[in-house]
């Protein structure tokens, strides 16, 4: 599967000037990495008691649940 490129421009969806195409497995890889990036961010402040750090693993948590929602629906 392949997902083509588009911009946004007044409302309007257009092919950008390369017509270039995004391949599923790339944006697969991409999100695997990010959910990585923010799992080891979870797992270093989820003991911590310090509260932007508590903030920080909440958020990083939410972010790794969003990630595996999103994956699990390609």
């Amino acid at each position: 599967m392949k997902v083509r490129h588009f911009n946004l421009e007044d409302g309007k969806l257009f092919v950008d000037d390369y017509g270039d195409f995004l391949h599923i497995n790339d944006i697969i890889l991409l999100l695997k990495g990010k959910r990585h990036d923010k799992q080891a961010l979870v797992d270093k402040y989820k003991d911590s008691e310090v509260d932007w750090e508590k903030r920080s693993h909440d958020m990083n948590e939410q972010c790794v649940y969003l990630i595996n929602e999103i994956l699990s629906e390609i």
